[in-house]
C-alpha cells in the first residue's frame, strides 16, 4: 500500500472541503461513507444500482463526503451527475472493488486524472479486500498498469462491510478483530493527511 500523500491537496472555493468518492456503480461508495462516519450518515446501500442522485454527508464538520451515481452502468445521466460533482471536488476517492480494473474503469481513471487534472488531489480505493485474497503484490500491480502516469495516485486497500459489521458486532473482541483488518482506519488517517 502507498501511503505517501504529501503535497496532494489544491482546494476548490469551498468553505468545507468536499471529498467526492467516484468509480462504477457497486463498488462499495456509499458503504465507504457509511464506514466513514461510523455509520451515523444514512446512506442506501444495495448490491445493485443504489445511488441515482448525488448526496452530501457531513463528516464531522471538516469534511464533505459526496456520494456519487456509479458511473459506467448504462445510465447517461448518472455519468453526467458523477461527472459534474468530480469537476467541483477538492479531494477524490477513486473507487475500485477487489474485481479491479477493466478497460472502461481505466479510461475512467486516465480521465479523471490527466483529462480533469485531479491526479495530485486523489487516491485509489481497492474496496472489499476482505471477500477475496489476493497474492500479495497482485494489487499494487493492477494499479500500476492501471495508472502509468507520474506520480503515480496512492492507493490503499479496505473492507467498509467488515468495518460495519465490527461496530455492530455483539463480541467486543470479534467486533474489534473486524475493525482492525478492515483498514478503515487505515482510510481515515490518509484521508487526513491530505
Amino acid at each position: 500500500d502507498r501511503t505517501d500523500f504529501d503535497g496532494l491537496v489544491r482546494l476548490q472555493p469551498h468553505s468545507v472541503p468536499r471529498l467526492v468518492l467516484t468509480g462504477q456503480y457497486s463498488s462499495g461508495k456509499s458503504s465507504l461513507i457509511s464506514a466513514i462516519t461510523d455509520g451515523a450518515a444514512e446512506v442506501v446501500i444495495d448490491s445493485d444500482i443504489a445511488t441515482d442522485s448525488v448526496a452530501d454527508y457531513d463528516w464531522d464538520g471538516a469534511v464533505t463526503l459526496v456520494d456519487t451515481p456509479g458511473v459506467q452502468a448504462g445510465i447517461s445521466h448518472h455519468d453526467d451527475l458523477a461527472q459534474a460533482a468530480i469537476r467541483s471536488a477538492d479531494l477524490l476517492l477513486f473507487t475500485v472493488s477487489v474485481d479491479l480494473f477493466d478497460d472502461p474503469l481505466t479510461d475512467h481513471l486516465k480521465w479523471v486524472a490527466d483529462t480533469l487534472g485531479k491526479r495530485e488531489q486523489m487516491m485509489i480505493v481497492i474496496t472489499k479486500s476482505g471477500t477475496m485474497t489476493a497474492a500479495e503484490g497482485i494489487r499494487a500491480a493492477a494499479v500500476r498498469a492501471a495508472d502509468p502516469g507520474s506520480p503515480q495516485i496512492p492507493f490503499l486497500e479496505c473492507d467498509a462491510s467488515d468495518y460495519l459489521r465490527g461496530i455492530r458486532h455483539a463480541d467486543e473482541a470479534r467486533g474489534g478483530a473486524y475493525r482492525a483488518s478492515s483498514g478503515i482506519d487505515v482510510l481515515r488517517a490518509a484521508i487526513n493527511a491530505l
